[in-house]
């Protein structure tokens, strides 16, 4: 089987990254999110994530990330799980990011549900279990995520 978590960065923010409204500037995401409004806040550390527009820095991205989370934003939820999983900006924590991956899950979000499922296929931070990967796959196949359609593409 394919090592699913070690893509997973780039699986979760294909399509989360066309939700920043480049036409806003940066200054204008800065102010909203300094106003505490949660898809900025992501958006911001989405920049600093990606490092477009700004210096990459994985530190000010969980910064961001945490704020928007804390008001229940799943995607930002989703990026935290990105970044324990991955361990970038934080120390690897496999058990944080599937607690911010489930957080995000419940909420429908598709990358969230791909990253569990990475999890439980490459058995980081779970017990490997193929089943169970799949069925993460398939929440996420039916919202039309094209990354889980194509993983369960390649198990067939």
């Amino acid at each position: 089987m394919q090592k699913y978590f070690s893509i997973l960065s780039l699986v979760v923010f294909l399509v989360v990254l066309n939700s920043i409204a480049f036409g806003q500037n940066f200054l204008e995401i800065k102010e909203k999110a300094a106003q505490g409004v949660a898809q900025a806040q992501f958006n911001l550390g989405l920049l600093y994530y990606k490092g477009e527009g700004v210096k990459q820095d994985f530190s000010k991205a969980k910064l961001w990330y945490e704020k928007a989370a804390a008001q229940g934003y799943a995607e930002a939820q989703s990026g935290l799980g990105v970044l324990y999983g991955e361990g970038e900006g934080v120390q690897q924590d496999f058990s944080q990011a599937k607690l911010w991956f489930e957080r995000a899950a419940a909420q429908g979000d598709a990358g969230a549900q791909v990253g569990l499922g990475a999890m439980y296929a490459e058995g980081k931070g779970v017990k490997q279990d193929f089943s169970q990967a799949k069925l993460w796959w398939q929440k996420a196949a039916a919202q039309g995520y094209a990354p889980a359609i194509e993983i369960l593409k390649k198990m067939q």
